[in-house]
């Protein structure tokens, strides 16, 4: 079992407001802004990483299984103002982050082989 856990935005342009708790394999580095491939489902999906703690209250969260870029994504600035966006106007985290992705970021994944390569 995990003991570090990440929040994260699944880009998937789900309607639900929150974001999903994910389990952080111990061998992978992960931070704030981070874009990385989760379970969505039964599929992948993108998402970006909104906190990363020691605790959970998911019974058993599935784990982050890809980190697509070692450096942040998003500035710790963006993403608070992305949640201000959020909780202000009522709208999905994950559709207010991606009001600062850079235009042409994939919000699904494309699996090669075994190795994951966004698209």
């Amino acid at each position: 079992m995990s003991d570090r856990y990440a929040e994260v935005a699944v880009l998937t342009g789900s309607p639900q407001r929150g974001a999903f708790t994910y389990s952080v394999p111990t061998d992978m580095a992960l931070a704030r802004g981070m874009s990385v491939v989760v379970p969505w489902r039964t599929q992948w999906a993108i998402g970006v990483v909104l906190e990363v703690s020691g605790e959970s209250d998911v019974a058993e969260p599935r784990p982050i299984e890809h980190v697509l870029d070692p450096e942040p994504l998003l500035t710790a600035e963006r993403l608070e103002l992305a949640n201000w966006i959020a909780e202000r106007y009522l709208s999905p985290i994950a559709a207010c982050i991606q009001l600062f992705l850079p235009p042409g970021t994939p919000s699904r994944p494309r699996k090669s082989s075994d190795t994951f390569r966004s698209v």
